[in-house]
Order: C-alpha cells, then sequence, then structure tokens
C-alpha cells in the first residue's frame, strides 16, 4: 500500500471521525501522563511549599524544634528520602513525556523521518535532549527536563535543609521547689545558744573578704537571700533559673563619733594604765557594763613599750536614752587611738624585749589622734530575684534588688538583736589573730573587728585612721558577719513549691534559609511545569504501549511502504539511515476499512540510491555503553570508597577532617551537605545511565540469546517502570542483567540520603602555646612565726571544716607561685572556658620525724579529788650532732620535753594528743620551756638542724597502767620544691575543678631547700600558739577549741581527726594504724603550712625579672572541625561495592553492545528489526524463508487488544521470537526479530 503526501494528509484529518466510529476503537495513554496524577504531583509540591513555610513560621516563633532524638539521620536523611520518592515519580513522567512525542510528532502533519521516527529524547543525556526539544520546540519535553534537573537541585538543597543550633529557651513558669526561709523564731535571746558562741561566722566572713573565698549557697555580697532549687529531673540543657524570694540585707550605718582619751597621770604603777574614753556628743552614753574592754594602753614607767601602738576599741553604747530593747537601736561605737610612747632607760647589760620590766629616768604617753565612728546595726527584708547560671563551673549565682517596695523585718527578730549577735561573734573569736596575752605589746593590738577590717582595706590599722575608711571597712565586715549569722541560725529548712522562670539550652532544629527558600521556589517552578505538562501533554496517541518491541511490529504489518523502506535500513549506518528515512515523510493514521491504527509512509521525495546491504551490521554504540563509560561508572565508586576510608582514618587521628570558621557558612554547608551530596548524585547518575542501556536492551538481549514465547519477549518492557516494579519484572522475565542493573541503581538512589548525614560539624580542643610568668618567688624565712601567721589558721579552718576552696595558688599541701598570663591570653569561645596545662615547681612543707622508742619516755597518770584524773609524759632524746644546744643554757646533746594532760571528771581513761613546739637553749628557765609557748614574744627560734616539734599521741587509763599507749615523735620540719603539674582556667588562672594539680610522687626532681649555711634542711616554724588559739574545726563538737578551754585532743590533732581528710579517734592508739596516723598527721601539716607558705613567705617580683613558663591553652570548645560519620561511612561503602557488583555482574550478564544495528528508542530503530521479517508480512506479499511456510495470524484490530486479550484469542499459541541473521530467499541475510514454531 503506496502513500503519496496528499493521501497521508487525509488520512491524518480523518483520523479523529475514524477513531469516533461505531468501533470506539481505544487509545493508550500513560498513567504517569494522566490527570490524577499530574494533579497529585501539583498538589505534592503545593504541599511541600505549605509544610516548609508553616516550618518556618513555627520555626521562629519558638525558638525552633525541639529535638526528639540526638540521632541526626532522622532530620538529615528524612528531607531527602522523601524527596528521592518524588524524583522517582518525576522521572516517570519526565520519561512519558520523552517516548510519547515522538509519535505524538507521528501523529500530525507528516514529516521526514529525522522529525518523528528518528526523534529520540529518551537515550541522550538530559543536556542534549534539553537542548533538542527547545530547538524543536517540544515544549513538554523541556518541562519534563527542566523539572527533573530542578528536582535535583532540590534533592542536594534538601540535605542541608535541616541545622542544629544551640538556643536558648525561656520556660516563663516553671515549678521549682524552695529550700529555705527566715525565721525569727529560731532567736531565742533568753535561752543558752550556740549562736553566742559561734566563731566560724567571723572566720568565714574573713576568709570571704580578704582571701577570695567564694559565697555559699544562699549568701551574697551584702544579703541573705532563701534557697530555691528546680526540681530533680530538669537540670539537663539547664542553663539559668530565675525566682522572686526574700532577702534579707543588714546594713552598719556608720556615723561620725568624735571622742577624747582622757589619759591617767604619767606616774601610775598600773601596768595598764586606766585611761579611758570620752565621747564628745551628748546624744548617746557608753555602757558601764558593756561588752566592749577600755581603752588599751601601756606603762612606759615600768615597762619596756613600743614607740607606737594603735590600739582599737569597739564597744556598745546606748543613744537617745532608749531602755526597751525591743525599740532600741544596738548602737556600737569604733574607735581606733594611734598612742605614743617615749621612755628613757637605764643601761641594761643584755638586751631587752618589749614588755620586759624595766627602770625608766623619763617617760610620757601621747595621743598622736583618734578617729570614731557610731554604728547602728539594722536589717530589712526585701523582694530580690535570685538566678542560678548553671552554665557555669561553678554555678554563678547573681541576685537582683527589685524597685523599692515595701520592706519588713522577721518577726521575733530585731534589729538590735542581729546587733547583740554580732557583738557576740566577735567574742566568740577575740583569739582569732593571736592570744592577747602574747600580743599585748605588738605595734598592732588584736582586735578581731579590726583585724578583719583592715586585712578588708588591704593594709594595717594606718588605713583605718581615715573616717571614710573605717566607715567604710565597718560597714563590710558587719554586713560579711551578719550574712553568715542569718544564713546559718535564722534560715529555716523547707520543701514548698515556688513558681519562677527558667532557660534551657538545647540543639534545636532550625531551618537553613538558603536550602528553604531555594527549595521554596524550586517547588513553586515545579508547580507550575507540572500545571504545564498538565495542559499540553499528549493524548490519544497510540494504540498500546510504545515501549514493546511488539507495537512497533503490529504498526509496521499493515504498511507495505514503510516495511520496504526500513528493511533497506537495517545494516546502513546512522548517516545513510538518516538520509534514507528523510527522503520520505511519515505519519501515522487509522486504516478505514479495518480500524487499526497503522504506519504511512509516502514515496520517495527525490531519486538517490540506496547503499548496497552488506552481511553485516553497525551496532548502536551509545555512550553509556562505551567502555570508557562503563569502566568510570565502575572504577568511581571504588574510589569513593577508598577515600571514605581516608577521609575516615584522617578524622579519627586528627579529631576532624578540616577545621571551619563557622557551621553556618556558605562554605561549610557546601563542603559537608551540598559537595558529597552532589558527588553521590553524580555516581548514581553514572549507574542509572548503565542501567537505562541495559533495561532498554533487556528484550533484545534476551531475544538474541535464546527463541522466547511473547510474554517474556517482545510483549515485555522494563523501562518507564518505576524502578523496584522493573527489577521485579526483570526477575521474572529472566533478564538477569537488567535485574542486576536496576538494583544497582535502585540502591544507589539512596546514597544521596545517607551523605546527607555523612558530615557534621562539631567543636573539637585546640591547643595552643601559651606564656605565663611568675608574678613572686617563695623565701623560707617567716619572720615570728609563732605569734603572727597572717590567718594561715583561719583559713585552714574554713578549708577543714567549712568545705570551703582553697584560696588562689594553693591546692592541698602546695604553696603554688603567683602567675599570670605574660601577654593576651587565648580567648576561649563563647561555649566554654580554656584551660592551661604546665609544669611548673611549688613549695610543700614536710615532717622529718623519728618515733621515739619507749624507753625514752614516761607516762605518768594521776588522780586528785580536787582537779580529777590526768596524765603526763616525760620524754628525753638526743640531739644531733649539729645541734649541741640542748637545755635552758644551750650547752646539751638531749633535751627533756613534759606534757600534761588534765582529763575529764567523769573519765578515768581518755584519748590525748598534743603537739608541741620545742626549744633548744639557752633560755630564761623561769620564763621559758624545752616545750610550749610560755613566752612566744621573747623565745628565739631555733638554730638550724634541730628539732623543732613535737607529736604527743595515744591512750591513756588512769586506773590500769598496762592499758596506756602513747606515741612520741620528735620531728624536723623541712621544706621541698616539687614539679608539679596545673591545669588553670583562662583567663583567671585559678585552679581546674575538674583537673586537680598533679605532684610527682617519685621523687624525681624533689629537692630539699637548705635552712641554714652548713647545709642544714630544718626550720624552726612555731605552730604551737596558731593551733591552740586560731585554730577552729567547725564541723565537730567532740572538743572545744583549744582557745577556749583545754581539751586533752589539742587544735592540731582535731585536725588531723575531723580535717579534709578524718581519721577515727581510735587510730591514735591502735598498734595496727601507726603508718595511717602517721600519715594523717603528716597530711594536716602541709595543708596547714600551705596556706602559711601562701599568706607568709611570698615575696613579689618585679615584671622585668619575672620568669617566664610555658604551657599549652587548651579549649574545649576552641575550634569547630569537620568530622566524617563512621557508620554513614560504612553504609555508603557497603551500598557503593553493592552496586560495583551488581554494576559489573549486570555489565557480564547483558554486554550492551552488538545487540542492535539502531537505536531501538527511535521509531525507526525498533521498526527496523521487524521490517522484512515473515511475522510482518502480509499473505499477498509472503515471502518464502527458508525452513518456515508459515507465520502467526493475528484477529483483526490486534494493535489495539491488550497483551492478555490478544495472548487469549490463541494467534501466538506455539510461537516464540528471536533475534538473530535470518537468511532471504535471494540469499542476504537480515538481522532482526521473526517468529519461529515452538
Amino acid at each position: 500500500m503506496a502513500w503519496n503526501l496528499s493521501a497521508l494528509r487525509y488520512r491524518f484529518r480523518n483520523r479523529e471521525k475514524i477513531q469516533q466510529g461505531s468501533y470506539g476503537t481505544s487509545m493508550w495513554n500513560s498513567i504517569w501522563l494522566s490527570t490524577t496524577v499530574l494533579s497529585a504531583v501539583t498538589g505534592i509540591f503545593a504541599l511541600f511549599i505549605v509544610v516548609l513555610v508553616l516550618l518556618w513560621n513555627y520555626i521562629n516563633r519558638n525558638e525552633g524544634i525541639q529535638l526528639i532524638t540526638n540521632n541526626h539521620y532522622s532530620w538529615t536523611y528524612g528531607p531527602t528520602a522523601l524527596l528521592v520518592i518524588v524524583v522517582a515519580i518525576w522521572r516517570q513522567v519526565d520519561y512519558h513525556c520523552k517516548a510519547i512525542t515522538p509519535w505524538a510528532v507521528l501523529s500530525q502533519e507528516p514529516s521526514k523521518g529525522s522529525s518523528n521516527i528518528l526523534l529520540d529524547y529518551v537515550s541522550p543525556i538530559q543536556v542534549s535532549s534539553l537542548h533538542k526539544s527547545l530547538s524543536s520546540k517540544h515544549h513538554t519535553v523541556t518541562a519534563g527536563i527542566l523539572g527533573f534537573m530542578l528536582l535535583k537541585c532540590i534533592v542536594l538543597l534538601s540535605t542541608g535543609l535541616f541545622v542544629t543550633a544551640p538556643k536558648l529557651i525561656l520556660q516563663s513558669d516553671l515549678g521549682l521547689i524552695q529550700h529555705t526561709i527566715f525565721n525569727g523564731s529560731l532567736f531565742n535571746s533568753s535561752a543558752p545558744s550556740t549562736t553566742l558562741n559561734d566563731s566560724s561566722l567571723v572566720y568565714t566572713a574573713f576568709g570571704i573578704l580578704s582571701r577570695g573565698l567564694p559565697y555559699t549557697d544562699g549568701t551574697n555580697q551584702g544579703l541573705v537571700y532563701e534557697r530555691f532549687r528546680p526540681p530533680a529531673g530538669s537540670l539537663v540543657g539547664l542553663q539559668t533559673v530565675t525566682a522572686t524570694v526574700n532577702a534579707l540585707i543588714p546594713s552598719f550605718e556608720c556615723q561620725s563619733a568624735p571622742v577624747a582619751i582622757k589619759l591617767q597621770p604619767a606616774n601610775t604603777t598600773d601596768l595598764h594604765p586606766a585611761d579611758y574614753l570620752q565621747l564628745q556628743f551628748d546624744e548617746c552614753q557608753l555602757l558601764q557594763n558593756g561588752d566592749g574592754t577600755p581603752v588599751y594602753a601601756l606603762n612606759p614607767q615600768l615597762f619596756s613599750c613600743p614607740p607606737r601602738q594603735l590600739s582599737p576599741l569597739v564597744q556598745r553604747m546606748n543613744c537617745f536614752n532608749e531602755s526597751d530593747s525591743a525599740t532600741a537601736d544596738n548602737w556600737q561605737l569604733l574607735t581606733l587611738a594611734d598612742l605614743r610612747y617615749n621612755q628613757t632607760l637605764q643601761n641594761f647589760s643584755s638586751p631587752v624585749a618589749f614588755g620586759d620590766s624595766v627602770t625608766a629616768t623619763s617617760w610620757s604617753t601621747s595621743v598622736d589622734a583618734a578617729v570614731g565612728i557610731a554604728c547602728r546595726s539594722t536589717y530589712a527584708i526585701e523582694k530580690v530575684n535570685v538566678t542560678y547560671d548553671y552554665s557555669q563551673t561553678p554555678t554563678n549565682i547573681t541576685v537582683t534588688r527589685l524597685a523599692p517596695g515595701v520592706n519588713h523585718t522577721m518577726p521575733g527578730f530585731s534589729s538590735f538583736d542581729l546587733g547583740k549577735l554580732f557583738t557576740a561573734s566577735l567574742t566568740a573569736a577575740a583569739s582569732m589573730f593571736g592570744n592577747l596575752n602574747f600580743d599585748s605589746y605588738a605595734e598592732e593590738y588584736p582586735n578581731t573587728m579590726f583585724k578583719v577590717m583592715a586585712n578588708t582595706m588591704g593594709g594595717g590599722y594606718d588605713a583605718l585612721m581615715d573616717e571614710n575608711k573605717i566607715k567604710q571597712a565597718a560597714e563590710t565586715v558587719f554586713q560579711t558577719v551578719a550574712v553568715q549569722i542569718v544564713s546559718k541560725y535564722l534560715t529555716q529548712e523547707v520543701d514548698t513549691p515556688l513558681r519562677g522562670q527558667a532557660v534551657y539550652q538545647e540543639e534545636r532544629l532550625e531551618l537553613n534559609d538558603l536550602s528553604l527558600w531555594s527549595m521554596v521556589s524550586g517547588f513553586i517552578v515545579m508547580m507550575i511545569i507540572a500545571a504545564f505538562i498538565l495542559w499540553k501533554r499528549p493524548q490519544d496517541i497510540v494504540a498500546r504501549d510504545p515501549d514493546q518491541p511488539f507495537f512497533n511490529a503490529l504498526l509496521l504489518q499493515p504498511s507495505r511502504v514503510a516495511r520496504n523502506i526500513l528493511s533497506r535500513c537495517g545494516t546502513l549506518s546512522e548517516s545513510n539511515m538518516l538520509a534514507q528515512l528523510n527522503n520520505h515523510t511519515f505519519a501515522t493514521g487509522m486504516d478505514a476499512q479495518e480500524h487499526e491504527s497503522i504506519l504511512l509512509a509516502s514515496d520517495p521525495l527525490s531519486d538517490m540510491t540506496t547503499p548496497d546491504q552488506g552481511s553485516h551490521s553497525n551496532w548502536w554504540k551509545p555512550l553509556a555503553a562505551r567502555w570508557i563509560f562503563v569502566l568510570t561508572t565502575l572504577i568511581l565508586p571504588l574510589t569513593i570508597i577508598a577515600t571514605l576510608e581516608a577521609l575516615q582514618v584522617s578524622s579519627d587521628r586528627h579529631d576532624g577532617i578540616a577545621s571551619v570558621s563557622s557551621e553556618d557558612s556558605l562554605a561549610s554547608k557546601t563542603t559537608t551537605r551540598y559537595l558529597p551530596a552532589l558527588v553521590m548524585l553524580l555516581s548514581a547518575t553514572l549507574f542509572n545511565s548503565v542501567d537505562f542501556n541495559i533495561a532498554v536492551l533487556a528484550p533484545y538481549n534476551a531475544l538474541k540469546s535464546e527463541a522466547r514465547p511473547p510474554q517474556s519477549s517482545i510483549m515485555s518492557n522494563v523501562i518507564g517502570l518505576i524502578a523496584p516494579y522493573a527489577v521485579w519484572q526483570s526477575l521474572r522475565r529472566r533478564y538477569w542483567g537488567a535485574a542486576l542493573s536496576g538494583t544497582a541503581a535502585l540502591v544507589g538512589s539512596v546514597l544521596t540520603i545517607i551523605s546527607s548525614g555523612l558530615y557534621t560539624i562539631d567543636f573539637v580542643p585546640t591547643t595552643a602555646p601559651m606564656l605565663v610568668q611568675r608574678t613572686d618567688s617563695f623565701q623560707t624565712t617567716w619572720q615570728n612565726s609563732a605569734l603572727n601567721d597572717s590567718g594561715a589558721a583561719v583559713l585552714t579552718s574554713l578549708t577543714e571544716s567549712s568545705n570551703l576552696t582553697f584560696p588562689q595558688f594553693t591546692f592541698d599541701e602546695l604553696a603554688l607561685p603567683g602567675l599570670q598570663a605574660a601577654g593576651d591570653p587565648p580567648k576561649p569561645s563563647k561555649q566554654g572556658q580554656a584551660t592551661l596545662s604546665l609544669t611548673t615547681s611549688a613549695l610543700r612543707a614536710s615532717l622529718n620525724c623519728t618515733t621515739l622508742p619507749t624507753a625514752q619516755f614516761n607516762v605518768s597518770t594521776f588522780y586528785n579529788p580536787s582537779s580529777g584524773p590526768s596524765a603526763s609524759v616525760s620524754i628525753s632524746f638526743s640531739l644531733p650532732r649539729e645541734c649541741p644546744y640542748g637545755g635552758s643554757g644551750g650547752n646539751m646533746t638531749s633535751m627533756d620535753i613534759d606534757q600534761s594532760w588534765q582529763l575529764p571528771f567523769t573519765k578515768n581513761s581518755s584519748y590525748v594528743a598534743k603537739m608541741l613546739d620545742i626549744h633548744v637553749g639557752p633560755f630564761d628557765a623561769v620564763l621559758a620551756s624545752s616545750s610550749g609557748e610560755l613566752a612566744p614574744s621573747t623565745q628565739k627560734d631555733n638554730p638550724p638542724g634541730c628539732p623543732s616539734l613535737a607529736f604527743i599521741y595515744g591512750h591513756v587509763d588512769v586506773n590500769d597502767g598496762s592499758q596506756n599507749m602513747i606515741t612520741t615523735r620528735i620531728c624536723y620540719q623541712q621544706m621541698q620544691q616539687v614539679p608539679v603539674r596545673l591545669w588553670l582556667n583562662v583567663p583567671d588562672l585559678s585552679i581546674s575543678q575538674d583537673f586537680p594539680p598533679t605532684l610527682d610522687e617519685s621523687g624525681s626532681g624533689h629537692v630539699v631547700l637548705e635552712s641554714g649555711p652548713n647545709g642544714e634542711t630544718s626550720f624552726p616554724y612555731r605552730l604551737e600558739v596558731h593551733m591552740d588559739n586560731e585554730l577552729s574545726l567547725f564541723n565537730q563538737t567532740q572538743f572545744v577549741p583549744s582557745s577556749i578551754a583545754r581539751s586533752t585532743i589539742d587544735g592540731f590533732f582535731q585536725g588531723v581527726l575531723f580535717g579534709r581528710s578524718p581519721i577515727p579517734q581510735a587510730w591514735l592508739a591502735d598498734p595496727e594504724r601507726p603508718d595511717e596516723v602517721v600519715s594523717a598527721i603528716q597530711a594536716f601539716y602541709r595543708r596547714y603550712m600551705a596556706q602559711a607558705i601562701s599568706v607568709n613567705m611570698r615575696v613579689p617580683t618585679a615584671a622585668a625579672n619575672a620568669q617566664l613558663l610555658s604551657g599549652n591553652a587548651t579549649a574545649l570548645t576552641g575550634v569547630l572541625r569537620v568530622h566524617q560519620n563512621n557508620a554513614s561511612k560504612l553504609a555508603l561503602q557497603v551500598i557503593l561495592g553493592v552496586m560495583t557488583l551488581c554494576g559489573g555482574l549486570a555489565v557480564w550478564l547483558a554486554p550492551p553492545r552488538e545487540v542492535v544495528p539502531h537505536n531501538p528508542c527511535t521509531i525507526a530503530g525498533g521498526m527496523v528489526l521487524w521490517a522484512g521479517s515473515r511475522f510482518c508480512e502480509t499473505f499477498t506479499t509472503v515471502e518464502t524463508f527458508a525452513g518456515q511456510e508459515d507465520k502467526p495470524v493475528l484477529p483483526e484490530g490486534a494493535v489495539h487488544m491488550s497483551n492478555k486479550k490478544l495472548m487469549g484469542s490463541g494467534a501466538l499459541d506455539g510461537w516464540l521470537f528471536r533475534l538473530n541473521w535470518w537468511l532471504r530467499d535471494d540469499g542476504t541475510k537480515r538481522y532482526g526479530i521473526d517468529a519461529v514454531r515452538q
């Protein structure tokens, strides 16, 4: 049947009329281009836009989205996984737009072969197809390709859609638990109370004001607040918690108080002349029997006096004649007098010490200056906001006073009572700075209030001679002591609800703006594209699925002209085939008589010579079938696997792959999210290309390998199917190569998903060199150690029994050098602070002791009915050769020591323990002794090389002397310079709580310092007065402090038994525990001496001479590093390995070469395989084939039948199909498909 151009046009114009005839012929349309699918796709894009905008709005209003899990896979993989499914759907839309377009063109006006039956948008790469569709104005193809490319970009962007960032979340109403409330009824002024005898209050205030000890929870500078805490389980991520509570604010309202000092006549014979104070104002008067003392003065006529003595006084006074304590104010008079003593002494043969009896030939006392202030104690309760900042270590507590409101006081506790407790605490701590009897001739006469005030001002009493400074110091000390009083004795423990607010820091999900708005814009464009395809999609073009090879045969069978034209093209080259087909025009139409779709071809447009056909074919070789492309596809995954492994090793070894400046920068997002996804997308795309070619050739490879029934060959195809279904169909049809390549492509689709979680950016510690300089050095000379330890015993009391931290540059047994940064220290990040590690030397005191055998001491017990039981120990021991100074004459090689204890009346046995200063001679045997401190101001320190301490401890029994168990130890005090490793917080250089200093106990680097010119190593420090008078262990009540009464366990051993490392009292007499007791004594001695060294032996160093120390500053959150996730890496390596294996096997089982002569994705390429076949010949033009005498006879309208209906007709029963070389009658060969009998 030949058709000229006019006939073709006539057939075309009448096509619709024929289709609408009585037969009602149905046409095939792809479900992927149906109104339902395209509308649903458009709706999905619209839904994505709505969801993203709603998420953006929610995140902006709620500071992000709370993470349900810390597993980042859920929020990194989720969006990408969802979009991969959408891409798979759009791939079908894009494919069917491409596949149907040549048929749509063929169904229109007849045109040359190059523009319809040779048109191919399916097999070329997307860029080539896009260019061709633009030039040909095939807009649905253009839209499909653009949509596919855009969706790929959206998938890449989705890998960085969600990011995590630390956010501060305010919870405005949080249930808290209040721990304390103020309760004035806890104080009963009429009943005896430990409140009136508690020196720890002043000790703690001194440590806070002068030694930098921190305030405890519930106290702050100048106030006490009610404590609270968040509920259990709410501390995770908690940054701050704030509540409004009551605060008690004490105040010491001071004003000028002019005073005059009336001196006694100069010839008085009193030890302390009765000089008295006279107020210079009438509003107040001094109490006759107040808590204060008269003005302390010396007698220069009879005793050796210093030229100057500053005499302080704290005296209670009444003002305005107030007599009712319920309404009276508690006024305190604070005065400081500068007394000057002039005396001319008779000649003495020996040196005279202050306090010695003298005969003065002339003398006088004068007042150089005097300052006085009157202070009233008061307090008020007001509302404050208290904030606990848990982000800092230790927890930082800030108190904010609110706007002035109604202040009130506690019922049952007045301002007068507060003043009374303040005075009582000063009285209890009267010996805090030494024994008053020992320091009576000191230039600064000891007074606890004034000592604390002077330390607060950073100097001595001289600083307090200024009226403004003494006011400031008095107010500060009162407030600090009063804060301790109220906190300890006027707060009641409760457990009541309290409302407050909290700020949490948590990692929350945020949207990456770049990804978000790019994706929203992309989805808007995708909606437009999907709607455009819905509007412009070709419909009712073909009678059945054109992807099946059988359709080409059915369409070609009625068209003899088309068969003849195409049969001559089988072995032509691509160029010759193009020239041949461009010499004809083609179209599809409907046969008017048989109502069947047919391919129409015109007569030649011009005369041209058809090249001779040979017996071999030029095979179709697409780019994806070339070996270079296949090898690249297979090698790339292996390269990625190796690269991932190398990067993992680098990430693990160097704590990250590379450093980035910001987690939110475009460069960071590109390298950690977009670039890995792009690489994985490239690999997946290469496998898709290989898979496409194998899938296209799958039916032909199957036909080439063996004859097959139509269902698994010519009626089957796996392109144009959704990926999982295509794999399933390949397995069913035994297309093993297509099944494997499809599996590789399917598995490859998740590469982009997993790559989205491959890299994370985290803070990692960074270490940088840092220089610090020593601000001081140590000298081992301790001037006047017997009477002045500069508050070391006070500090030890607090660190041992009140659980306060060690002062700066001291730790446990070590006195550390003062340090400061040399230059600008490294600045830690906002998320944390840096820690400096360095090695330096510290000073540590040590005892070198000898335990005396029982033969060298004697234990005696007594019972006196009037005084009760007692015990004594007499010791005699030899002195070392370099110390032949024993006895009062200083000329003996041995020393005798005596120590006695008065036991409690109710006990005939007791544990006893005493530390003694021991002294060599010469000394006055009447005024001094070999042990103890009878005259600490006059008795000299021991020379180098002599023992200086004795420890006597154990158990005595008055009734049974056999039960006595006493240990005596004679000790030399030594100083060691030891290497220590420090970890300091930057920039304040405080000791890190997480990393305490470490000491090399092996002895390497330990240096014992010399105390004398001849290599002696023992130092004469005298500790007894400080242990007996100033040390107090506030965490025990079993033994009274030695400053109050004599105790069987002295202050030093109270520290051993109840300090930071306590031991049981029974160990003192336990023969199985001697080493433990020795270690405990050594440890407590060292801890006290660390404080004594720190405050008494530091010598400031000029900056020009300061020693530089090099260390490493490590910031735990110092730099952002890119880390590779090992789990994601392993998953990617496994997937890439599976892809490579499946891809390699697929190419081996179904090599995409030498299968078909022309591109089967074109109409002509598929029909060439059928042209000239027996199956397509009509009965009138049957050719005789070798060995074959018949062919299948198809029913009328077969082209419009479904495969199932056609097979049900039985027309193809017993027939197989094969792709092979066939021998024609004329002796030539044809390569193509034909039917053979089963």
